[in-house]
């Protein structure tokens, strides 16, 4: 299950960082399991998937946005990838988290833990993607509402992706935030153009 809210405001007129950390209940049940997404018991608590749905932003304001995660399923998911291609008029940001490493501007959160991964393709689990069309990162065929993995068609990428490549193993949801490795989330940042 992914749920993807907008958890940071940065004005580009120099005014003071506006962080979202109220929780917006989209009543979305994206995986068509009845369940909603938002306050699906497996989080670790009620309001983790906090941040606003849609907000007002200006050319030069910075967008953090974050993507939870949460496995819902009967067993392990393994190998998953998470892309998230950019709309118009949005450029990446590639050195947002920590000033100790060049290009960090992505931020995993997952198994209790943070590790912040470059945006380039040099083997850690985050990249940014310029425009085109994206190697691995597929999205439904819409014209088979019934699909099989041969269905998927690649993802379009207008204007840049995200693409996470999570080598370890997510296990299934048991209750509140258990265990710890059932979710977490990515976090990164755009500029408005």
């Amino acid at each position: 299950m992914l749920v993807k809210r907008i958890t940071r405001l940065i004005p580009g007129d120099g005014g003071a960082d506006i962080p979202y950390t109220g929780f917006v209940d989209d009543g979305e049940d994206r995986n068509g399991d009845g369940t909603n997404d938002n306050s699906d018991p497996g989080w670790p608590s009620a309001t983790y998937t906090s941040g606003e749905v849609s907000i007002q932003a200006s050319p030069e304001d910075q967008i953090e946005y974050t993507i939870y995660f949460l496995n819902t399923g009967d067993g392990s998911a393994s190998n998953v990838q998470i892309c998230d291609a950019f709309n118009d008029f949005i450029t990446y940001l590639s050195s947002t988290y920590n000033p100790f490493v060049t290009n960090a501007g992505i931020e995993l959160n997952f198994n209790g833990s943070s590790t912040y991964l470059t945006g380039i393709n040099d083997g850690d689990q985050g990249q940014f993607i310029e425009a085109g069309n994206v190697s691995g990162c597929q999205i439904d065929n819409p014209a088979n509402p019934n699909q099989n993995p041969l269905d998927l068609i690649p993802l379009a990428n207008p204007n840049g992706t995200i693409r996470l490549d999570l080598s370890s193993n997510i296990s299934p949801t048991t209750g509140t935030g258990t265990p710890l490795d059932s979710y977490g989330y990515i976090r990164f940042r755009v500029q408005v153009e």
